[in-house]
């Protein structure tokens, strides 16, 4: 049984994404500043990861009833694929960039994406990681992990690329340990009724997929809508948010016909 309350949260989530992406797209491409816009995504940087990645934690025991087998299965369809898939045309992206720049290649970053996403997707792959990792783990063993794992993201060194592992998988261990406390069984009071509820509700539940290709198309949008004679920082900023919103619905329709 969904819960519409976790699809808006985890769609206002996603949106904050698009938020931050849009603003630096914008500014990259004018040179132009959104210092209101700039204060509004440091202020969410706090909770915009951690609570997607909480939101994912309170989804491990439902996906591990059904067995280890059909829960590894679901999270290498749910979250592999679509890093391959857009990882790949990423890369594309980046070599494209640099050719036409006349830059050389960055080679040195590739192998860098089996262990260090150094791209956007980094977050599918975070999360492939840490369901990985509870796959074995009945629940007393993930209660355990939580103050083990939120030590050592205490005193791991800062900047690498075990401490930013380590301190989103605290959060994705407390998010199970909270499902299982009882979260479950909350009621928040009345979902957001109306067009944004349900439109939050769709971004959440469709997450994965507006996730992996928005920043993709907010760069070629814009590249784009500059060259048209867009250059007013504000419209490009709401039309950065609606170009991967419109093409994200297209990918979900086509996921219902195209399943790969």
């Amino acid at each position: 049984m969904r819960r519409a309350w976790m699809d808006q949260l985890r769609g206002a989530a996603i949106l904050a994404v698009l938020l931050l992406h849009a603003q630096l797209v914008v500014s990259d491409l004018t040179g132009a500043r959104l210092p209101a816009v700039e204060t509004v995504n440091a202020e969410l940087a706090p909770i915009r990861m951690p609570l997607l990645v909480a939101l994912s934690g309170m989804l491990v025991e439902r996906s591990l009833a059904k067995g280890q087998g059909r829960h590894l299965r679901g999270k290498l369809e749910a979250l592999a694929w679509p890093y391959l898939v857009w990882g790949g045309l990423d890369v594309v992206h980046v070599l494209v960039d640099t050719a036409v720049a006349g830059e050389p290649v960055p080679w040195s970053w590739l192998p860098r994406l089996a262990h260090d996403p150094v791209t956007y997707l980094w977050f599918l792959g975070y999360l492939l990681v840490f369901h990985l990792a509870v796959t074995p783990l009945g629940p007393a063993s993930r209660t355990l992990a939580l103050p083990v794992v939120w030590a050592l993201a205490a005193v791991a060194p800062a900047d690498t690329e075990v401490a930013g592992l380590l301190a989103l998988f605290r959060w994705f261990l407390l998010g199970d340990l909270l499902w299982r406390a009882g979260l479950r069984h909350l009621d928040p009071g009345p979902d957001l009724a109306g067009v944004a509820g349900r439109a939050l509700a769709h971004l959440g539940q469709h997450s994965v997929v507006y996730y992996v290709c928005h920043l993709l198309v907010m760069v070629y949008a814009g590249r784009a809508l500059v060259a048209a004679g867009v250059g007013a920082t504000w419209p490009l900023l709401a039309l950065l948010l609606a170009a991967p919103v419109a093409v994200g619905r297209g990918l979900v329709a086509a996921r219902g016909r195209a399943p790969w």
